[in-house]
């Protein structure tokens, strides 16, 4: 079956930094790089609701809808928000600060949200765990790598991961702790990366000499599939156009979704055939 376009949103020519799908209303959410968010509905693209998810213009770290309403992590804060853009409440810590990653982390114990920084008082990087059942910070961990730039959950395993320059670092939500790492692009970054069961599909660059001798970061056209139990490479799919964005299908959940700058998709196989 062909895809087709259906729709278009109007972001005012802005990037977005964000984007995500309402699991309860046919609505699409986004968020671009002065920190306004907004949903729309599906399929027609209409604008349902805007507003800013900081106090400053900054990008949003993330927008998470849930059936209640909405919830953004901005520089400083996490805050909840109804769906039609009222402020509810907001969780705000000494510790939460230049925060640049986030991700929901709905494990059996409570939900929580995942969210990487670089506190100006702290000499690495770190990893605070919100509490959105008691609104409030529940843990700190320090990331043993660089800026930390995505943020995804592995619920089979109840585990947080984030992307730093070419390494993904895993942490246990239950225990709070490290849980191990991978380094998929050595000499690169990684610049998407998605998780489903105990496989990690990750996109990266890679740096190499242009004709005038100067390092260029190119996008790899070799995905990496990594096994979260064992941390090794089970394959390498093969992508001609270079990977910007992936997804591992959602039915499909050893197919990959494989999108380059140019528009290009394709589906490929997350055991490398």
């Amino acid at each position: 079956m062909p895809w087709t376009q259906q729709g278009q949103l109007e972001t005012n020519g802005l990037p977005l930094s964000t984007v995500a799908f309402d699991p309860a209303e046919e609505l699409m959410w986004c968020a671009n790089s002065t920190g306004q968010a907004a949903s729309f509905t599906l399929p027609t693209g209409e604008l349902y609701s805007s507003f800013h998810v900081d106090d400053v213009p900054a990008p949003a770290a993330g927008v998470f809808p849930y059936p209640y309403g909405v919830v953004a992590v901005a520089h400083d804060a996490v805050r909840f928000f109804a769906k039609g853009g009222l402020r509810q409440a907001e969780v705000r810590d000494d510790m939460l600060a230049a925060i640049s990653c986030g991700c929901m982390a709905p494990s059996r114990r409570g939900a929580y949200v995942a969210v990487g920084m670089a506190p100006p008082s702290q000499t690495k990087p770190m990893l605070g765990i919100v509490d959105l059942n008691e609104a409030r910070v529940s843990a700190m961990v320090k990331i043993d790598a660089g800026m930390p730039t995505l943020a995804r959950y592995d619920p089979t395993q109840d585990l947080v991961m984030v992307a730093s320059d070419g390494k993904v670092s895993l942490f246990d939500l239950r225990a709070a702790r490290p849980a191990g790492s991978m380094t998929p692009f050595p000499r690169g970054v990684v610049c998407d990366f998605d998780v489903s069961g105990s496989l990690v599909a990750c996109a990266g660059m890679r740096s190499q000499l242009n004709p005038l001798g100067q390092q260029d970061y190119v996008l790899d056209q070799q995905l990496r599939v990594i096994d979260a139990r064992t941390l090794r490479t089970t394959a390498e799919p093969f992508f001609s156009h270079g990977t910007a964005r992936l997804r591992f299908h959602p039915t499909q959940h050893l197919s990959i979704v494989a999108a380059s700058p140019q528009g290009a998709l394709s589906i490929l196989d997350a055991r490398g055939g």
